[in-house]
């Protein structure tokens, strides 16, 4: 079983060494590609590619991926968006590194450093669509309608759609997944059960965004209740999520630059220690306490 794992990034490289850091503290990291993928900016916001706050940013971000021994990099020349970055992610860590399955990891997420074992053993054993590492399946309410297709387990592992925070693909699935967003059979349907068609979707803040710049997930989450794709859920969690995503919202950003004080205090070898005491201690507006964290982000 081949793995190919994917670091999906846009503009913020202390994120981006977090989170790299995790992911070269994983058992035999060195038999796996990793390659990193950053989008570059929109010119609404930031202009083009020459602006002085990008040139900057660049450099800042090929500084981070310097520390690690990455397999690959790709910045994006014009802006792809979300949809566009992760699928070109997935789709060049398949076809270059001639891989059985891609991990998709945020940048602003840490991996447990049993993962791609647990995922090497999975993925061989168990036929699902989507692999899932951040959320255990006994906190999952909803469940799969019984479907001759797909092997149903006793402890409800099975659930329709997927977890943007933490996937594992195979390259049949991908292809599949591929084929429908090519065709946009997404635009006529629902976003995220809320009755709003993803076609006449659009942020608050600026009407010119379409769902494909804006979003991955609510396209993938379309199409898996679409067409019943599912997911395989972990016993315990293999990926967890730290970042705090900047809006219009002062109290939302006040939240932010709080937590990224904490964050980044110290030298950056201590930034992985800070986050995962973060987590443990539960001092993390965002996130759900997750009770097996203690015992299994442990990079010591």
């Amino acid at each position: 079983m081949k793995i190919g794992i994917a670091v999906v990034a846009f503009q913020r490289p202390k994120y981006l060494y977090i989170c790299l850091d995790s992911v070269f503290k994983v058992k035999d990291i060195d038999l796996y590609p990793v390659n990193v993928f950053v989008d570059a900016p929109t010119g609404v916001e930031y202009g083009d590619l020459k602006t002085p706050w990008w040139i900057e940013n660049r450099k800042a971000m090929i500084d981070t991926i310097s520390n690690f021994n990455v397999s690959k990099i790709v910045f994006a020349q014009t802006k792809l968006g979300i949809l566009g970055n992760h699928m070109k992610a997935i789709r060049e860590t398949f076809f270059d590194s001639d891989v059985d399955c891609v991990l998709m990891v945020p940048e602003d997420t840490i991996i447990r450093t049993d993962a791609l074992e647990y995922i090497t053993n999975t993925v061989s054993k168990v036929n699902s669509f989507f692999y899932n590492i951040m959320h255990v399946w006994y906190e999952q309410a909803e469940k799969p309608p019984i479907d001759d297709k797909w092997e149903q387990p006793e402890d409800g592992r099975f659930q329709i759609g997927f977890d943007p925070a933490g996937i594992v693909i195979t390259k049949y699935a991908f292809e599949s997944m591929e084929r429908w967003i090519n065709n946009r059979e997404y635009l006529g349907l629902d976003f995220h059960g809320e009755n709003v068609m993803l076609g006449a979707w659009t942020t608050a803040t600026n009407s010119n965004c379409t769902i494909e710049t804006a979003t991955w997930d609510a396209i993938f989450y379309a199409l898996a209740h679409q067409y019943k794709l599912v997911s395989y859920l972990p016993d315990k969690p293999y990926l967890a999520c730290f970042g705090v995503i900047p809006n219009y919202s002062t109290e939302r950003n006040e939240q932010r630059r709080y937590m990224e004080e904490k964050f980044f205090a110290g030298e950056k070898e201590q930034w992985l220690k800070n986050i995962t005491d973060i987590l443990r201690d539960g001092d993390y507006p965002d996130l759900i306490a997750e009770k097996l964290f203690p015992r299994y982000f442990d990079y010591r």
